[in-house]
């Protein structure tokens, strides 16, 4: 059977008149393929948005921010951001959690006070955590952001490794 473009197989059945049993499934095939090649071009230019583009959803912040140990970038870790209202604390649902790598991160938050934690980590061999950083930084978090409304806003946290208490 040769292949035929979709126009070409319908003119060739309105002229035959014998082959409309194959009208469906070679209409089809031909819907299908190309369905299926549009799919994939917008697939392909979906996965090309740059790695630190961020789509802000309606009614968030985009937060950008800087977390320094000693003068230095902070290699890894995580941010959390927990909305400071009494009732967001022990809700962990409200809580916003980044990345930070090489000192930076990213995460979307509505506007709000936050109580800032951050945290990292050293995993030994049983899968027990060892936190590297002053629990004044984490569980007993001194640390406060506030993200105003507007499209994006920058936060710098310079932490001590041997914070005063």
């Amino acid at each position: 059977m040769k292949v035929r473009s979709g126009n070409a197989l319908f003119t060739e059945i309105l002229n035959a008149g014998n082959m409309c049993h194959m009208l469906p499934i070679e209409i089809v095939r031909n819907k299908l393929q190309s369905g299926l090649l549009l799919t994939l071009l917008v697939l392909q230019n979906v996965g090309c948005k740059q790695s630190d583009e961020l789509t802000v959803l309606s009614g968030r912040v985009l937060v950008k921010g800087t977390v320094l140990l000693d003068g230095q970038p902070l290699d890894t870790g995580m941010v959390t951001l927990v909305p400071a209202d009494s009732s967001a604390t022990t809700d962990q649902d409200k809580w916003i959690m980044g990345n930070i790598k090489d000192g930076k991160f990213q995460v979307q938050a509505g506007p709000n006070s936050y109580v800032v934690r951050i945290q990292k980590y050293e995993y030994q061999k049983r899968g027990d955590a060892k936190p590297l950083l002053n629990e004044k930084y984490d569980k007993k978090t001194t640390l406060k952001a506030t993200v105003p409304e507007q499209k994006s806003t920058e936060l710098l946290f310079e932490l001590k490794s041997n914070p005063e208490t």
